[in-house]
């Protein structure tokens, strides 16, 4: 027999979950809706249903450009800082839509910053950032 478990909702209230049929196959569970494995089987096909997040030639683009950044390393298009190859990991750099609508590499730092409203870090000349910390 399946005990009472607690859950919380989505405005963070807990409350307990009396054993109850399961939508799926109606078994008795103790899950908000379906036993766990109805709710896996649920998941994976809502999962296939909304398919790839990122298109096929996407990914094909992606691959493209992450083969010459591994030889040649990469220019942030964001920052302009240069990155050699060997001193970064696949981790370090995201591949970005330029503003005209190309696809091009960028540190991951530069990506996420620009997301949440920002510019990325804005790249200055190392003569410039030499003058800023003497003064």
């Amino acid at each position: 027999m399946a005990t009472k478990r607690t859950t919380t909702t989505r405005n963070s209230v807990k409350r307990i979950v009396p054993p109850h049929p399961c939508l799926s196959c109606g078994a008795i569970t103790t899950r908000p809706q379906r036993c766990e494995p109805c709710y896996k089987a649920q998941q994976r096909a809502r999962n296939a249903r909304r398919g790839d997040r990122y298109g096929k030639e996407y990914v094909a683009r992606r691959a493209e450009i992450e083969k010459v950044v591994e030889v040649y390393g990469f220019r942030c298009w964001r920052c302009l800082r240069y990155e050699a190859p060997g001193t970064f990991t696949r981790d370090d750099w995201h591949t970005d839509h330029a503003p005209w609508g190309e696809l091009r590499p960028t540190h991951r730092k530069c990506n996420t910053s620009a997301s949440r409203g920002g510019k990325g870090e804005q790249w200055t000349p190392p003569s410039d950032r030499t003058n800023d910390r003497i003064r």
